[in-house]
């Protein structure tokens, strides 16, 4: 689950509004404290004063001690404005201890009495009642017998005995509490308000601070972020506080320059590139041009010059056959060499003519189920003449269960016959060729010309299907012909939805493969090729 973001000022102000809480709470904590302690020991120490005071002058009056040590009642010193209260105790001769006079009911003497026995180091007891009048502060201060108090007033004690360190009676002092808990309550709305006005004015010059120091420099640099990311390079920042953020800005407006200066100098490149793609455009289009003008002009002049040739051929045979004189041995040789001559000169015009049609796109395919066996058989009896002359030896593969080939039974004859022939051409006499044919998989058919010539380096096995690619670019090569064999047989391939390659090593011979779907080819856009 993704949180809802919080912005900066708010949580800046968040931030800064619990630290000040934090901070004021914990400065009015010590003197919230003390007021209360204050305030609430306020009764106390009134009525400890009272009667530490009524004491002294109980003790400075001996025989107003001596009436007071024989009952309870109350002195009334004009000076006090509360009137605190002596109880005497009766001495009670088997302990220490004293007990009540006769008549002491009051439950807060009696705490009192009980409290001083368990501690006779204890001068003092207190409690906070309420009662009828509101509330009450009583307190009790116990009055022990010195060794003073014996020399002084011996004479007045008659049968009753104290002894030394024994209670001889508590001074009780009575005080309303409601000024006490009045006093701090006042204490508490004060210290609340000006806690209050503190974190107000902590507050307000915590949010002037934030929003002028910091936060607006901080929505200046956003304001500009943004602009920026808009597409706005011309944009500037204008923070101007002298601490970091006015080096940031400034740093933020120099890389702002440097992106206008790139943006400058890739819209100048991009013009000069489409600049340059309109010629090259242009450039294209005339080569196009030039390449269609001469493939129609390779068509029309190969198609020109090989109905003349073929007449040439012709009379050449003949001549060949019925010389003039029949002792005329140069005559012979002569129609010998017009014929070899007129032949690869015919060879020629028949591939340039075929490589015009393949780029002119008027190549058509004439689809049908082909037997390839048949079609090897075929090809390799019309070769076998030639083999026999170069007194080669040229065998047949053909594995079992080939599937009938749906493509273009001649097509196929003459990418097969192109290996043949190259492969009849680098193999010295005495040598092999093997045409091979073999099922690769349910869909696909492998036929290949293998021969025991000299090879090929494997850098040159792209370059030899290329147009007017030999391995010998000699002008004194020992083998005839264009170059464009290979190329065709590749173009074809295509067509036929097939692969072609090679496979050799210099001399270990050749492998020439062609690998040809079963079913017919799908049509392809074969891509652009020219002569140049």
């Amino acid at each position: 689950m993704r949180l809802a973001r919080i912005s900066l000022a708010t949580k800046y102000r968040l931030l800064f509004g619990l630290a000040v809480l934090l901070i004021i709470g914990a400065a009015l904590a010590v003197p919230w404290f003390m007021l209360e302690t204050l305030v609430l020991q306020q009764p106390f120490r009134e009525a400890e004063t009272i009667a530490e005071t009524h004491f002294r002058l109980v003790m400075s009056d001996p025989d107003s001690v001596a009436g007071v040590h024989g009952g309870t009642f109350s002195l009334l010193p004009e000076k006090l404005s509360q009137q605190p209260r002596f109880i005497s105790l009766e001495p009670n001769p088997s302990d220490t201890t004293s007990r009540p006079s006769p008549g002491v009911t009051d439950s807060f003497i009696k705490d009192a009495r009980e409290t001083f026995r368990e501690h006779p180091n204890k001068k003092f007891y207190y409690q906070t009642v309420r009662n009828e009048s509101g509330r009450r502060f009583r307190y009790a201060h116990a009055v022990w017998v010195t060794k003073g108090c014996l020399n002084c007033h011996a004479e007045g004690r008659s049968a009753r005995s104290y002894r030394e360190n024994q209670l001889a009676g508590i001074i009780t002092v009575d005080l309303p509490a409601e000024l006490s808990g009045q006093s701090a309550l006042v204490n508490r709305v004060l210290m609340v308000t000006a806690g209050t006005l503190a974190g107000i004015l902590a507050i307000l010059v915590f949010y002037i601070i934030t929003t002028r120091f910091i936060l607006s420099p901080i929505n200046e640099l956003r304001s500009v972020a943004l602009r920026v990311a808009d597409g706005d390079l011309a944009v500037r920042s204008t923070v101007r506080t002298g601490d970091e953020f006015e080096l940031l800005a400034v740093n933020i407006n120099t890389m702002l320059e440097r992106l206008r200066d790139s943006q400058d100098e890739l819209k100048k490149a991009n013009r000069l590139l489409d600049e340059k793609l309109g010629e090259l455009a242009e450039t294209n289009v005339a080569l196009y041009e030039a390449n269609r003008v001469k493939s129609e002009f390779l068509a029309n002049v190969s198609h020109e010059l090989r109905t003349p040739l073929t007449s040439i051929i012709g009379f050449a045979e003949l001549l060949r056959e019925d010389p003039p004189g029949q002792s005329d041995s140069r005559a012979l040789r002569y129609a010998e060499n017009i014929l070899i001559s007129g032949r690869i000169l015919l060879e020629i015009i028949n591939d340039l003519l075929d490589l015009a049609k393949i780029e002119a796109g008027r190549v058509e395919l004439r689809i049908e189920s082909v037997q390839v066996p048949e079609v090897c058989s075929t090809l390799l009896d019309f070769m076998r003449p030639q083999a026999d002359n170069q007194k080669i030896q040229v065998q047949l593969e053909v594995g079992d269960a080939l599937p009938a080939l749906f493509t273009d039974r001649g097509r196929l004859r003459q990418i097969l016959f192109n290996f043949l022939s190259n492969a009849l051409k680098f193999t010295p006499e005495g040598g092999q060729v093997w045409l091979q044919a073999q099922r690769l998989d349910d869909t696909h058919v492998r036929v290949s010309v293998r021969d025991t010539g000299p090879g090929i380096p494997p850098e040159q096995h792209e370059s030899i299907f290329e147009k007017f690619r030999q391995i010998d670019q000699s002008a004194t090569r020992e083998h005839h012909g264009t170059g464009l064999g290979l190329a065709i047989a590749k173009e074809l391939t295509y067509l036929l939805g097939g692969e072609i390659g090679v496979d050799s090593e210099p001399g270990r011979g050749a492998t020439f493969w062609l690998e040809l779907p079963t079913t017919a080819p799908e049509r392809r856009e074969r891509p652009l090729i020219s002569l140049v």
